[in-house]
């Protein structure tokens, strides 16, 4: 069962929600964590780097995402008694960590989707024990997908961090804005 409001904030009398609610969570934590597995056997299994530096960076994204989930959860704020203490800086900093090797996959999947695009019929893994994973187009489809992938996951975990930045208003507080 999704409950959306376990993840949104009161400001002004406007509800502002995070994106998704705890279902989305799940899933998308569950694509990255099956993308890693995949990625890593089947670099594993044909000796092809990219692959494994993919499952790599899928599961370092999987393991950040389910600390900014799991802080989200929780309701952990930052130690520091200031005014924005209510800011739950540890989703923050974890969801912009997750975000940030997201992006820096992308950034190398475009890469590779362009090489696998030059060298579509000729080699581009020199370490290849089979046919499969040698040349280009072995890694366009799965350079494509990992960006995709990747990029949802940067803008679900922008979302997190966007709105773990939103005060978080309950009991008395929550009350008073509404009659207001």
């Amino acid at each position: 069962m999704c409950i959306r409001d376990r993840y949104q904030r009161r400001v002004r009398g406007t509800r502002i929600g995070r994106m998704g609610c705890e279902c989305r969570d799940t899933v998308i934590l569950a694509i990255m964590g099956l993308s890693s597995l995949v990625f890593l056997a089947v670099g594993a299994i044909f000796v092809a780097p990219y692959w494994l530096f993919d499952g790599t960076s899928f599961l370092c994204s999987t393991i950040l995402g389910v600390m900014a989930v799991k802080a989200m959860e929780n309701g952990e704020v930052s130690d520091k008694n200031t005014e924005d203490s209510t800011t739950n800086h540890k989703t923050k900093v974890l969801a912009t960590a997750t975000c940030g090797v997201a992006a820096v996959s992308i950034l190398v999947e475009v890469g590779f989707m362009v090489t696998a695009i030059i060298l579509w019929k000729d080699e581009m893994n020199p370490y290849h024990r089979t046919s499969y994973g040698k040349d280009g187009n072995s890694f366009f489809f799965c350079s494509l997908y990992s960006s995709i992938c990747n990029l949802f996951v940067v803008r679900h975990f922008y979302a997190m961090r966007a709105s773990s930045a939103i005060p978080l208003m309950t009991g008395q507080e929550g009350a008073q804005e509404t009659r207001a």
